[in-house]
């Protein structure tokens, strides 16, 4: 099952907001937690819940990519490589 929570464009730095394996993600608040920008909530899919990132929020200063042990949270640019992989 996919539970990706995509991010919707809006006026932060989109280059630098990371973005999150909801796979991945084992919503353990950490990250929602730790953000200075508030930029992160949990949303429910199913019955699995995971971290979100509103980008019109999220600085890019990537704090809660550095704090999820998880590997849940990664660069933008990792996921957008990862994508480019599955398509060769």
């Amino acid at each position: 099952m996919n539970r990706s929570a995509e991010n919707k464009t809006g006026s932060g730095s989109s280059r630098n907001t990371p973005v999150i394996d909801s796979d991945l993600c084992v919503a353990c608040n950490a990250c929602i937690v730790i953000c200075p920008a508030s930029a992160l909530q949990f949303v429910k899919a199913a019955e699995d819940q995971t971290a979100y990132i509103f980008k019109d929020l999220c600085t890019g200063c990537q704090i809660c990519l550095d704090l999820c042990c998880w590997g849940a949270i990664k660069p933008r640019s990792e996921r957008k490589e990862r994508k480019e992989r599955k398509h060769d």
